[in-house]
This record gives C-alpha cells, structure tokens and sequence, in this order.
C-alpha cells in the first residue's frame, strides 16, 4: 500500500508540474500577443545588449558588397540610432538582415524594393498576418550574444567528429540497466558508477564544442520556424523553390530542434521538460550525437543556410519598416529621379521636426549662421537617401533621388594615437570620397560639414574652392555646409545656394530653422558670445576689429 502511495504522489506531482509549465506558457502568449498588438504606432522598446550590439553587422561583414555604406559615412550620420529607431525585429536574424539592409543601400541583390513593398502592404492590409509571423519569429529568438555566421564560418576548426564511441556507451548503458534484476546490488551501483562518468564526460565533451552546440541549436530553430512561415497561404509568393529545397536539406535539423533546445540551471516550474531532457542528455549525449552527425551537412550546405536565414530575416525586417511607418508622422514612397528634390523633408530622429523643402539638380552649397541647422538638414538628406535605398521609405511628404553611393565627412577629429592633425584626417576623408568616386559603379553623393576648417581663412577658401570644383567638375552632387561666404562666390555655377537665417527677439536670438534659396548674409557669432555672458567690452571690442578689417583689410587688436 504504502508503494502505491509513494507511485500516487510521484505522478501528483509531475502532474502539476505540467498544468502549471500549461498554464504558464498561456500566460506568457497572452502577454506577447497584447505587446504585438499595441506596439503598433509606437516606438521601439527594444534595448540589446551591448555584448550583442558589437556582432550585429556580423552578417553584412562576411559579405559587403564594395559599394556599403563606409564606417565614416555611417558614424558620420549617427546610423546606430536610426538602426535602433527602426528595429522592431524579434529574432538575430531579423536583426543582422536590417542592419545590413541599412549598410548596403540601393544593392539590388540584397534590396528589392518592390518585393519589400509588397511585403509591407500586406502587413498592412492584414495585421493579423504580423502578429502570427511575430509569434514565430519571437519564439525563434536569438542565437546568443554572437552571430550565427560567427559561428557558420568557423565550424571547420572542430574537424572531424565520430560517434562510434558513443553509440557503444549507449550501448553498454542499455546493457547494464539490462542486468541489474539478475543482480540489483552489483549492477545497480555499476549503473550509477557509468551515469556519474557519462555526466562528467558529458560537460567536458560539451565544453568543447558549446559555442557551436549554440549555433545549431539556433539553426534547428531557424529551419522549423522557416518552414511554418513558408506554408502561409499569405506567403507563397515569397518562398521560391530554392527555399524550399533549403529547407528540405535541413529538415532533419529541425526534428533534432527538441533535443538542441537551450538549457540551462536556472529554471522554473515552467521548465520542468527542459530540466528532464537535460539529465537525458547528460547520461546520454543524445545532443552531442545529434551536433556530430549534423556537423558535415551544415558545413557543405552554408549556401542554403543562407536562403534561410535571409527569409526569416526578410520577413523580421518588413515587420519593422512597417510598424517604422506607422510610428512616424510623415513619410512617403520615394521615387527614382535623376536628381535630389524633397518636400516636407525632416529628420527622423526628432521629435518636433522643422520640415523643409529643396530642389537640387545639381550640387549644393548650404550657409548660415552657427546653430542654425545647416548640420541637421545635411543629415536629414543623407539619411533618407539611404532610407529610400534600403527600405523604400523616407521621412518626407514626396522625394525623389537616385541610386546613389553615399559618402560623408562630417564628424571628424584629429588622431593622437597616429599622430595625424585634423587638416591631415580631413583631407584623408575627402580624397576618399573622390577615389571612390572613380571605383563607383553609381553616381557618388556626399556630404561635407565646414570643409577643411582645420586651417586658415585664406587657405581653406583656396583648397576648399579647388576640393569642391574637383568633385562637381567629376560628377559627384555634394552638399556642403560652410561658414565662408566666399564660397558662394567661388563656386558659382557649379553649387546652387541655400542658407539658414536667425532673427532677433527681446534681446535673443532665435532660429526658425527653414531652408532659404540664396547665400546667407547674416552672422552671429558676436551676438551668441554677448548672449552666453561673456563681458560687454569683450563684444564691443570683437565688434570693433570686425569694422576696421571691413573698412581696411586689416586687423588691429
């Protein structure tokens, strides 16, 4: 009696054990589906981690493209926020897919805006299709804090890998549990003898091949999450059959997906089946079994790998250029154009825009006073040049532009460590801009914030008139901010003008922040030092130098 009170209990207990891991994981859906549900017109909440951030352009790094979006130009324009701003996505893969979107804009191999554009309307047609992809691909998840093609690409540093001595412990395991109702006080210590070195064989085994074990872990996941999305009805035009051979190649990964789930110590009652399976595992190395015969396969088939992650990843990356959209105020379609125009252009990172207007056919040369947001609108452009080539969207009202290869010099800063001067780092940076303007396959825009001001006044009107002829005269459209009005004249015919103004209020000066045609004509550098506290005299004195070099062309202190 008492026998079957102990069996009673035994099964009591893992029968709450699974109505409560039941009741959990419905709790935790519920919870997802009203996050999906709501994100919707918001913006991203998103934090990664920052051992994560540093392999997210894993993927776009094993295969750039030599037309990218260079680290200067991406630093330049503050790219990691716009990324962040823009990513929505719930699995590595989505994640590595967009911010490679993003480093290789207008690549037609990797952007298709047409079939992204079809993508997003049917999301928006049908926003329960989001959610139901978004289920998926969160239970996909992550892959760690590395890259899956981190991983991918360094498979061959494990070798050869046999599971011939594993099949005959199993074997012997099998055998011994066999033998112990001959002899139960033998066999039964020999039993858990074996179990003990299998468990510790197993972490030692484990160990060795553990970040790898993460990767197809991963994989499995990959394929079995790939394959469901693919059999959506609302899907089929976007899986082609090389897809579904991909898939075909791996479908005994995704079986094994249950026996390389992600394992751990620190459970929950709702990780009461994980907990099982790994003490199955460690007694009988099922998954490094599994990892061993899976080895060969993924290491001869990296190509249809690829299919599949960028089909996970293509579908992660609509999802958030559609929710992008749907949390800005403004945006639009752009349209191809042999030069740049934009109407209601802004930033979209900001949260009270100033937008504005502009017409370049050819290039142009920005003026204005400090603060008066000439910066701003360079980044405002260049951003939404490589947003219209990556995603198909700008923050505009209308915008048109080509296919451009953007390059910038924008934030620049001498090197110490190299021993470089700023003028040196600057000119390092415009001759790149040129010598990749003669390697482009596309016509090259750039954007140029106070060109060469690591020198003086006359030397930088020279060089900076000759830099700026150079690359007009080569085809390269330039927008360049500046405070030298004398480059308006220099440059005339070659750059259109548009300027920034100021006005002054009750003794403040004030910016409206709206694009002007013309040079500019006001400066108000002496007005910003009286504003900020410096002392009357110190102005009247500055004021007073700036009227006598007017008068004389010299200057007297």
């Amino acid at each position: 009696m008492e026998q079957y009170v102990i069996i009673f209990f035994i099964i009591l207990f893992f029968a709450i054990m699974i109505f409560s891991q039941i009741l959990n994981n419905k709790k935790r859906k519920k919870a997802l589906m009203e996050t999906l549900k709501n994100i919707r017109g918001k913006h991203p909440e998103k934090r990664v981690d920052s051992e994560r951030w540093n392999h997210i352009g894993a993927y776009f790094k094993r295969s750039a493209s030599g037309e990218h979006v260079d680290d200067i130009t991406w630093n330049d324009l503050d790219m990691d926020d716009i990324y962040k701003r823009l990513d929505y996505t719930l699995s590595s893969s989505g994640e590595e897919y967009l911010y490679r979107l993003l480093r290789e804009s207008f690549n037609k191999n990797i952007v298709d805006p047409d079939r992204l554009e079809k993508m997003v309307a049917r999301f928006k047609d049908d926003d329960d299709l989001r959610i139901r992809l978004s289920v998926i691909l969160n239970d996909l998840g992550h892959s760690g804090k590395f890259s899956l093609w981190e991983y991918m690409d360094n498979l061959d540093y494990l070798g050869e890998r046999s599971n011939v001595s594993e099949y005959l412990l199993n074997l012997c395991f099998i055998i011994l549990i066999a033998l112990i109702p001959i002899n139960p006080a033998v066999f039964t210590v020999l039993t858990v003898l074996f179990i003990l070195y299998r468990i510790i064989t197993y972490f030692r085994f484990k160990g060795e091949i553990e970040p790898y074990l993460i990767s197809v872990r991963f994989l499995s996941e990959l394929v079995s999450s790939s394959d469901q999305m693919s059999n959506f009805d609302e899907l089929k035009d976007f899986a082609d059959e090389e897809l579904y051979k991909s898939l075909k190649t791996f479908s005994r990964i995704k079986k094994s997906a249950s026996f390389l789930a992600k394992s751990g110590s620190n459970y929950s009652t709702s990780d009461f089946s994980e907990m099982f399976m790994d003490y199955i595992k460690m007694m009988t190395h099922v998954d490094i079994i599994i990892f061993n015969n899976l080895l060969k396969k993924i290491n001869g088939n990296l190509e249809k790998i690829e299919k599949i992650y960028d089909f996970a990843g293509f579908l992660d990356a609509a999802i958030s250029v559609y929710l992008f959209r749907e949390s800005i105020e403004t945006y639009c379609i752009p349209k191809r154009g042999d030069f740049i125009k934009a109407s209601q252009i802004y930033h979209p990172l900001l949260t009270d825009p100033v937008k504005n207007d502009i017409t370049a056919e050819k290039s142009v040369l920005l003026t204005g006073s400090n603060a008066s947001g000439k910066s701003t609108f360079l980044k405002a452009v260049a951003v939404n040049v490589i947003l219209a080539g990556a995603i198909n969207t700008a923050t505009a009202e209308e915008f048109f532009t080509p296919d451009f290869r953007i390059y910038s010099s924008m934030a620049l800063r001498d090197s110490i460590q190299d021993g470089k001067s700023f003028f040196v780092v600057e000119i390092g940076s415009l001759k790149r801009i040129y010598e990749g303007s003669l390697a482009s396959k596309r016509p090259v825009i750039c954007f140029v914030d106070e060109v060469l001001r690591g020198t003086n006044t006359v030397e930088r009107i020279a060089a900076s008139t000759s830099v700026l002829q150079e690359f007009a005269e080569n085809g390269i459209i330039c927008f360049a901010a500046t405070h030298d009005i004398e480059l308006t004249s220099t440059l005339s015919g070659l750059f259109d003008n548009y300027h920034f103004e100021e006005f002054v209020e009750d003794g403040e000066v004030k910016f409206p922040y709206k694009l002007l045609e013309g040079p500019s004509v006001s400066r108000n550098a002496l007005q910003l030092i009286g504003q900020f506290g410096f002392p009357e005299n110190a102005v009247k004195k500055a004021r007073k130098m700036v009227e006598q070099f007017n008068d004389k062309g010299i200057w007297n202190s």
